[in-house]
């Protein structure tokens, strides 16, 4: 899914669906229930930090040594990251809070990504 972001295929259009479609989304699982603010700025780094271990990954020749271990980190890390904020999450309505974070996740990532990839000004 990483790679069809990255790629040509993913136009400017579809990037902005995408992440107009996921404030919606958030948005109407606000009105229900708040997620904590500490649990927003958590998800924001959790994207943001997908973002900067696939570039990483990228970076990294895939004939170095060290290649596996990344792939092993680039894979868990972020797993564990959710794992660890959903475990967190309060229980009352977990399932809105668990949808909006996971939102947040994506926004953290759809920001610094296409910020990154933004045509330079002359």
């Amino acid at each position: 899914m990483l790679d069809f972001w990255y790629s040509e295929k993913c136009t400017r259009e579809i990037k902005l669906i995408i992440c107009i479609t996921t404030c919606a989304i958030i948005y109407y699982f606000s009105n229900i229930e708040q997620l904590n603010t500490w649990a927003v700025g958590f998800s924001l780094g959790i994207g943001v930090f997908i973002h900067v271990l696939h570039h990483l990954k990228l970076k990294l020749n895939t004939h170095n040594k060290y290649s596996n271990g990344l792939n092993i980190i680039v894979l868990s890390l972020p797993i564990i990251a959710i794992l660890f904020l959903i475990q967190s999450i309060p229980p009352i309505n977990k399932m809105i809070l668990i949808v909006q974070s996971l939102g947040f996740i994506g926004l953290g990532f759809f920001i610094v990504s296409i910020y990154e990839n933004r045509s330079k000004r002359s």
